[in-house]
C-alpha cells in the first residue's frame, strides 16, 4: 500500500480562506493564458518540445559561471535562448520536483511529498503537460529514463523507454541518441513532446561511461564546494566525478541536438533544460538552502529571444503555463489552483512587472527523512520556516543572500532585520493560504510524522488536498 492510499476518505480541518490582505504583497496570479497577445497564431504549427532533465545538477555550467568543466553544448543552447540565473525547484527532492514541473502545482498541492519508489504518489491524476498536449493538440508524447513520479496512470505518455530504469543507459550518449531518433521517427509529422530524464550527475557517480568524458578530471583538477565544510580525500574524488558526470551530460545534450538537426526538427523545437534539485552533497540536495533549490534553467527555440540572461525569480511551476501558452493548449478550469507565472513575456525580451517573492518547500525525501519546511525569498533575503518534528520545535531562519550566499548565518534575531522578517513571514503565510497548504493544520503535521516513526505502516486518513 502506498503512503497515500487511504487519503481520499477523510477531510481534516483546513485553512482554506484566502488571506486577502496579503494579495498585494504576494503578486501571485493564477494561470491566465499567454499575456496580452496570442503566443501562437491561428493555424500555425505548434512547436515541438524537447525537455532535458538533469538529475541533481546545481548551477555548475560554463554559462552559469563555473569554469571547472567545459559545457559547450549547454552553453550554446543558453546563447541561442534564455538563461535564468535565479530559477528554483518547488522541492529539492526528485519525485516531488518532477511532479511539480509537469503539473504546475506545488508538492503540497499534488500530494507528491516524497520519493515515488518509497511509496509516495500524487493524490489525484492532476492534468500534466504531456497529457494536455496529447489530448488537446494531438502531440506525440514520449519519455525516456527516470520519470520517477506517480501514480503511473497520471503520467501516461504515448511511448516510453525504460521509464524507471535510467541507471543502465541514459548516461550512454549513443544509446540516448538512438532512442531520440526513434521517437522523432515515430512522431512522423505530428508535433512532439519528448522528455529525456538523464541520470547524470546523480550518485553513484560514473567516472567515465562509454568513453565519456573523453578527458577525465582528477581530484586535484577541481576545487571543493565551499558550502560543504568537508575536506576528506573521498570528498575531493566525489567532486571530480560529479564534474565528470556534468561533462558527460553536456556531451549527451549535444547528441540530442544533433538528432534534431538531422531530422530537420531543430528550428521548430522548444528546448527546455533544467535540473530537479541541487547537487548531491551536504547542505544542498533535500535542503532549502540556495544550493539545494537553485538550479539551472535554459529555454531556447521558437518565440525565445536569443542571448538573454534573466535574473527574475522563476519557479519550475512556471514551466507548465509557459508550455501551454506557447503551444496553444489550455489548463482545465476548476481542477487546481495554479499560481505559476507564464514566462513568455520574459522569453520574448519584454519588460514586465515580475513577482516579488518566490516559494519553496520540503516535506519528505524517504519516509524516514521527514523535514517539513517552507521558504520564501525576494532575491536578497531568504526566510525558512522549519515546521518542527518530534525531536525539533518549530523555528525560523533568516539569511542575507548577498553577504551569506551559502546560508550559514541565521540573522533572524537581529533587531535591525525585524521589518524584512515580518514582510517575508507575511508573504509566506499568504502563499500557504493561497495554495491551501494542508500543513497549516497541526493535525496533518502530526499525522505525517507517524510515517517517519513507522515507515512500513500504512498511513491513517490525514490528507486531502
Amino acid at each position: 500500500m502506498t503512503y497515500l492510499a487511504s487519503i481520499q476518505n477523510v477531510n481534516l480541518l483546513r485553512r482554506g480562506v484566502l488571506c486577502i490582505r496579503y494579495q498585494c504583497v504576494l503578486a501571485l496570479i493564477a494561470f491566465a493564458g499567454c499575456a496580452s497577445t496570442p503566443c501562437i497564431a491561428d493555424g500555425a504549427t505548434p512547436p515541438n518540445i524537447l525537455v532535458i532533465t538533469a538529475d541533481d545538477l546545481g548551477n555548475h555550467l560554463g554559462s552559469f559561471g563555473d569554469s571547472s568543466v567545459a559545457t559547450p553544448n549547454l552553453d550554446a543552447i543558453a546563447e541561442r535562448g534564455a538563461r535564468f540565473t535565479r530559477a528554483y525547484v518547488a522541492q529539492p527532492s526528485c519525485s516531488s520536483s518532477r511532479a511539480s514541473f509537469l503539473t504546475g502545482l506545488y508538492p503540497h498541492q499534488t500530494g507528491q511529498l516524497g520519493l515515488t519508489h518509497k511509496g509516495f504518489a500524487m493524490t489525484s491524476n492532476w492534468p500534466t503537460l504531456p497529457g494536455l498536449l496529447s489530448d488537446q493538440l494531438g502531440y506525440f508524447t514520449a519519455v525516456a529514463g527516470k520519470l520517477h513520479v506517480g501514480p503511473r496512470a497520471a503520467f501516461a505518455f504515448l511511448d516510453e523507454w525504460q521509464k524507471e530504469d535510467a541507471k543502465t543507459w541514459t548516461d550512454n550518449a549513443e544509446q540516448v541518441a538512438k532512442v531520440a531518433a526513434s521517437y522523432i521517427e515515430k512522431a512522423e509529422k505530428k508535433p512532439f513532446y519528448i522528455q529525456f530524464d538523464l541520470r547524470d550527475p546523480h550518485r553513484p557517480f560514473a567516472r567515465q561511461r562509454a568513453g565519456l568524458p573523453a578527458t577525465v578530471l582528477e581530484p586535484g583538477d577541481v576545487d571543493l564546494f565551499p558550502w560543504t565544510g568537508k575536506r576528506a580525500a573521498s570528498h575531493a574524488e566525489d567532486t571530480a566525478n560529479y564534474y565528470n558526470a556534468i561533462s558527460r551530460l553536456d556531451s549527451i545534450t549535444g547528441r540530442l541536438i544533433e538528432v534534431l538537426q538531422r531530422a530537420n526538427r531543430l528550428d521548430n523545437t522548444l528546448i527546455i533544460f533544467w535540473s530537479d534539485n541541487g547537487p548531491p552533497f551536504a547542505r544542498a540536495k533535500t535542503t532549502l538552502f540556495e544550493q539545494g533549490v537553485r538550479v539551472p534553467l535554459i529555454i531556447a527555440g521558437p518565440g525565445v529571444k536569443g542571448g538573454q540572461v534573466l535574473d527574475e525569480l522563476v519557479s519550475m511551476v512556471d514551466v507548465f503555463p509557459t508550455v501551454l501558452a506557447m503551444s496553444g493548449a489550455t489548463a482545465p478550469t476548476g481542477t487546481a489552483h495554479y499560481v505559476g507565472r507564464n514566462l513568455v513575456p520574459l522569453l520574448r525580451g519584454e519588460a514586465i512587472q515580475w513577482r516579488r517573492y518566490l516559494f519553496t518547500e520540503t516535506n519528505f525525501h524517504t519516509p524516514e527523512q521527514w523535514a517539513p519546511a517552507r521558504a520564501v525569498t525576494n532575491g536578497e533575503w531568504t526566510l525558512i520556516d522549519y515546521l518542527g518534528t518530534g525531536g525539533e520545535a518549530r523555528h525560523q531562519a533568516l539569511f542575507k543572500l548577498r553577504a551569506d550566499p551559502y546560508n550559514r548565518r541565521n540573522v533572524i534575531d537581529r533587531p535591525g532585520h525585524a521589518k524584512i522578517k515580518t514582510r517575508l513571514q507575511d508573504a509566506l503565510l499568504a502563499w500557504r493560504e493561497e495554495t491551501d497548504d494542508p500543513l497549516l493544520s497541526p493535525a496533518v503535521v502530526k499525522a505525517l510524522e507517524q510515517i517517519s516513526q513507522n515507515p512500513a505502516a500504512a498511513v491513517p486518513p490525514w490528507y486531502n488536498p
